[in-house]
């Protein structure tokens, strides 16, 4: 896996490259569908790899900061997702207001060319360039002077889901802060995660017989705040079930959203180590309790329901 900053850094094999161009944040079905394509496309063409071209930080935040949406993927996350996908090679490009300012023709002439691109694949609704002027009627014509070709890949929906809804990133965003993790693993194709470090808590859960582990500097979107069954993955690279509370404690009268996991079957200390939660299934809303003991019986129930929801993942 290579992960390059700027298309100048990259050294293009003499055979070329099937190059695919997008955010790609979350990296979901539709992206891997590209990637999937890409990767038959170089071996049709005897291309020396696949490279995904992407952005960072969203455009959106450089052209107006503060109204970006939250990601659903750290530039690292992203990046062995994409190669996972079938990427050779990942570069991200400096989002800067000097490269939203090139026209179509300059970016694919100063981002695009110096990658030696055979073919492109791209979704139906990929624009690009100032005022994204640029789409994939300007790849063709371009790429029909500059010896490439242009193959468009139809938008993936989500079969199985009421409505058939597109697959793309804004779907997903959608899922998850109306707490329907299962919608966005349908359309990942895989259980959205979140990441951090484990910080100090209240220390309220384990006198009560279920201690938490509370993760700090979260990079990507949480989902709605509620309890769901979820799946945490440590340090060491093991795999234990998971209770997760995102949100406040209203039966403490404490408001500040954390994001709070009791991890099954596991005894020891994690502070200060990376925690990993990948969403498994939304168990319930939050309650504020008319005491602990009521809270404390309700815990038992999630961490058996959790239990049950996870067990195919252990089988």
């Amino acid at each position: 896996m290579r992960i390059l900053t700027g298309a100048d850094q990259f050294e293009p094999p003499d055979a070329g490259v099937v190059l695919t161009i997008g955010n790609f944040d979350g990296v979901h079905l539709g992206h891997q569908r590209l990637l999937a394509r890409a990767r038959e496309v170089a071996g049709e063409a005897g291309a020396g790899g696949v490279v995904a071209m992407s952005f960072e930080p969203h455009p959106i935040a450089v052209l107006r900061p503060g109204h970006e949406p939250p990601c659903l993927s750290t530039p690292q996350g992203r990046a062995a997702l994409l190669c996972a996908a079938g990427a050779d090679s990942v570069i991200f490009l400096q989002t800067t207001r000097e490269l939203l300012g090139k026209s179509a023709t300059e970016f694919l002439t100063d981002c695009v060319l110096p990658c030696r691109p055979r073919a492109l694949i791209e979704g139906p609704t990929f624009q690009f360039g100032r005022g994204r002027a640029g789409n994939n009627d300007t790849l063709r014509d371009f790429g029909a002077t500059h010896g490439f070709s242009t193959e468009i890949v139809p938008e993936l929906y989500a079969e199985q889901l009421a409505g058939r809804p597109a697959i793309n990133s804004s779907a997903i965003r959608e899922a998850l802060s109306d707490g329907q993790v299962e919608v966005a693993a349908t359309m990942l194709g895989r259980c959205y995660e979140i990441a951090g470090v484990v910080g100090h808590g209240d220390g309220r859960g384990a006198p009560l017989g279920f201690p938490t582990a509370n993760l700090e500097a979260v990079k990507t979107m949480l989902p709605a705040h509620a309890v769901y069954a979820a799946i945490a993955t440590l340090r060491d690279g093991s795999r234990r079930p998971a209770a997760v509370n995102v949100g406040p404690q209203p039966t403490f009268d404490q408001m500040t959203a954390r994001v709070e996991a009791h991890i099954l079957d596991f005894e020891g200390g994690l502070r200060g180590e990376r925690l990993a939660l990948a969403f498994v299934q939304r168990l319930r809303g939050q309650s504020k309790f008319d005491g602990v003991e009521h809270l404390i019986a309700q815990l038992g129930r999630d961490v058996e329901t959790t239990r049950g929801v996870t067990a195919r993942f252990f089988d």
